[in-house]
């Protein structure tokens, strides 16, 4: 099977960053965030099914985003999309193994 990306499909900016922490001038632990970049991708609510696996599983899934290859196989803490912020959960899969297409399985937090 081939696995490909229609460019149309890639419709949404996302930004991906990456946890840094440090401590600020009291010494009180500080966490801030670097961008790593920025993409187009996919950004899709897990499917009914997919969710049912997922909580099975002890993991709280709530969307896939979708984003051409290469694409940081590590070192993504979080996903920014529309003011919305995307955590994925567990490594990054390289669809079929064959280099065009990375998808993040994330849990959509609400930050304080």
């Amino acid at each position: 099977m081939t696995v490909t990306v229609r460019a149309g499909d890639l419709r949404h900016r996302v930004r991906l960053e990456r946890r840094i922490d440090g401590y600020d001038e009291s010494g009180s632990r500080e966490e801030t965030w670097q961008k790593i970049g920025t993409r187009w991708a996919q950004v899709r609510p897990m499917s009914q099914r997919a969710l049912i696996a997922a909580r099975e599983a002890g993991l709280k899934l709530t969307h896939e985003v979708e984003v051409r290859y290469p694409a940081p196989m590590s070192g993504v803490d979080r996903i920014v999309f529309r003011g919305r912020t995307l955590y994925p959960e567990g490594p990054p899969m390289d669809v079929d193994e064959a280099r065009v297409k990375i998808v993040y399985r994330c849990e959509e937090r609400v930050d304080p």
